[in-house]
């Protein structure tokens, strides 16, 4: 697990978050820290992952779903 994805984890347990010491911790900017847990931003990942998907998380859902009932009846 990467040291920003253990941070945030730490301040989900937290009722009043303490970004500073959190980020210090784990060896994190503050800035970013506080912009992932606000949920401001994303990861490079989940944002690249989400810029070249042709399709929606509901569309690719549904045409999964779809998929799977044809295959039911035998259809490829």
């Amino acid at each position: 697990m990467r040291p920003i994805d253990k941070a945030l984890n730490d301040l989900a347990s937290q009722d009043k978050p303490d970004y500073a010491s959190i980020a210090d911790k784990y060896g994190v900017h503050r800035s970013t820290l506080s912009r992932r847990h606000r949920k401001i931003t994303t990861s490079r990942e989940i944002a690249t992952a989400n810029f070249k998907s042709l399709l929606t998380p509901q569309q690719e859902k549904e045409l999964v779903e779809y998929i799977n009932k044809l295959s039911v009846f035998g259809l490829p």
